[in-house]
């Protein structure tokens, strides 16, 4: 495919695209209402910067948007969105280019950096595959950027140590940190976990906690977590402390041996969790309060009834009643194991979904789990069986068959008599009561989807 058509329009070496932000990620960039319904509405851009490395020409290709006079300033003062990226590729003669040794690569970036520091407006900003000089970080710290997402990028050339904490980034309430660069001795995170508005902090693929010196060291405000464990590690204890405020979590690791000591004191408010099938996750779990409880299969991780059992365990020491349980990934011989295990959690539980790996996988494994296991769930008032694949990846490759199952959703409503809704591939049996169903056409079963943060 051409990469311009995906991007909109291109003037040399930089690709743009300009959208008005009430159709991002709703009608996908359409817009036919009329200038009387658009009263009121945001009417902002979004710009998508995109370097080709082995096209680049000339840094003067942005100098519309750099003008200081004629339709300039109006357009800067509408951008909310911002995207920078720089595209890698294997050929060894874009290898100068992809690093930013090349004077070609490094006078267009610092005519988009600069280009950037003049959107007085700018409310979401993502960076991949740049290094991103210390003028730039500075006036990301005095904007009022509210949303922050960097990937593969370099910030070995900035310099954040000796400023004050909370006194920088006053706007900020997300930021993801993923696979960066930095000098310990020059550069630490608290910059950014000490946002006074922060609520969310993605530091998933950064497993730097094998250094002595610690990732970050001052207390956050944010509410919601997400970081990677290490195969070794030795400052994750006095990270994890940093956020007290924690209701949302979400730890993945890979090593299946991995042995936490989760102190007790830590995350006290934690509601929601999400993590591998491990031992590790009913650590997390264990006098804290949690309702809502996410866990999916890592194929090196072993799969027992003393584990399930040691998780229901767990669960009963809990702070608050399991509320909402979701797995996925499992197999039937999976489940066969997990759900007797966790047998005295599943009492009380309200909501409970399955993520298959696919369609026709779903429907089976909501017959095997209504033959086998709908004792199980005696207050459940929710059930989604649906495919993991994020919604409109694909066509489902099948649906569930109504007539056939109508028999299957009215024995539910028997063991789970407060059951209100079943939603399976392709539809939703939904009852009203008297355990009378009827059947909906929808998308819904894989609306589970989105509850489920990027792993």
């Amino acid at each position: 495919m051409d990469k311009t058509s995906s991007v909109g329009k291109v003037s040399n070496n930089i690709a743009y695209r300009s959208v008005d932000s009430r159709s991002v990620g709703e009608s996908g960039g359409s817009n036919s209402s009329s200038p009387s319904t658009q009263r009121g509405k945001d009417h902002s851009l979004t710009f998508d910067f995109i370097l080709w490395l082995g096209q680049l020409q000339d840094p003067n290709c942005i100098s519309l948007l750099h003008a200081s006079q004629g339709l300039a300033p109006t357009l800067r003062a509408h951008v909310k969105r911002c995207s920078i990226i720089a595209w890698h590729t294997p050929n060894a003669e874009m290898s100068g280019l992809a690093s930013g040794n090349d004077p070609r690569a490094q006078d267009l970036l610092g005519a988009i950096f600069r280009l950037v520091e003049q959107l007085p407006n700018l409310l979401h900003i993502y960076m991949r595959s740049l290094i991103v000089p210390g003028s730039v970080y500075q006036y990301l710290r005095s904007s009022d950027v509210e949303s922050l997402s960097v990937l593969f990028c370099d910030f070995r050339a900035v310099t954040n140590i000796g400023l004050v904490p909370q006194t920088g980034f006053t706007q900020l309430r997300q930021v993801s940190l993923n696979d960066v660069w930095w000098d310990s001795r020059t550069f630490a995170f608290d910059d950014f976990i000490c946002a006074p508005r922060l609520r969310a902090v993605n530091l998933r693929h950064t497993s730097d906690f094998i250094s002595p010196i610690p990732v970050c060291s001052q207390p956050s405000s944010a509410t919601d977590l997400a970081f990677y464990i290490p195969g070794r590690y030795s400052v994750l204890d006095s990270f994890m402390e940093l956020f007290h405020n924690v209701t949302e979590l979400s730890v993945d690791w890979d090593d299946p041996s991995i042995a936490l000591d989760i102190p007790s004191d830590v995350f006290p408010r934690l509601r929601d969790f999400q993590g591998p099938f491990s031992p590790a996750s009913a650590l997390f779990v264990r006098g804290r309060p949690v309702h809502d409880l996410k866990l999916y299969y890592r194929e090196s991780f072993l799969i027992d009834i003393c584990l399930a059992q040691s998780l229901d365990q767990s669960l009963q020491n809990a702070t608050a009643a399991l509320h909402t349980l979701s797995l996925r990934g499992f197999t039937l011989d999976d489940l066969a194991i997990i759900l007797p295990g966790l047998a005295q959690s599943l009492r009380v539980v309200r909501a409970f979904s399955l993520l298959s790996s696919d369609d026709s996988t779903a429907i089976e494994t909501f017959r095997w789990l209504t033959a086998e296991h709908r004792t199980l769930f005696p207050r459940l008032e929710s059930l989604v069986m649906g495919n993991e694949m994020p919604v409109g990846l694909f066509e489902r490759s099948v649906e569930c068959d109504p007539d056939h199952d109508l028999y299957l959703a009215e024995s539910w409503g028997v063991a789970s008599p407060s059951l209100r809704s079943i939603a399976l591939p392709g539809g939703t049996f939904e009852s009203s009561a008297a355990n009378i169903w009827q059947w909906t056409t929808q998308r819904s079963s894989r609306q589970e989807w989105r509850s489920w943060r990027r792993l």
